[in-house]
């Protein structure tokens, strides 16, 4: 590791941003690639999330059942498109009920979506 990189990465532990471990998963799944199960695995946790945690979800979810855990792609696909008249008119349960705890931000492109 040369000695920009070592220093970048200790000031970014300073900080609290401890990306050197990252960073080395990032390496070592670009060099060997990512477990073929990584995907499946992830887009499980992430439906489980919003089953129990986004209302909005939660009803769709509910209507389509939950076998999500056998194929999480061909689930996914049953859904409806999110559009912008669902955002807007769905925005509060579009929310995590977890939302508070978690870090983040605004982002659009193209038209501002008013959502407050």
């Amino acid at each position: 590791m040369s000695l920009r990189k070592l220093i970048f990465f200790k000031l970014l532990e300073l900080r609290g941003q401890p990306l050197t471990a990252h960073y080395d998963r990032f390496v070592r799944e670009d060099e060997n690639g990512i477990p073929p199960d990584t995907t499946n695995k992830l887009l499980i946790q992430l439906l489980e999330h919003c089953r129990q945690s986004v209302p909005y979800y939660a009803g769709i979810m509910n209507q389509l059942g939950h076998s999500f855990y056998k194929n999480p792609e061909e689930y996914l696909r049953r859904f409806p498109i999110l559009t912008k008249d669902i955002l807007r008119g769905r925005f509060e349960d579009l929310k995590s009920a977890d939302l508070q705890r978690r870090k983040w931000y605004f982002n659009y492109t193209g038209d501002i979506v008013k959502c407050w």
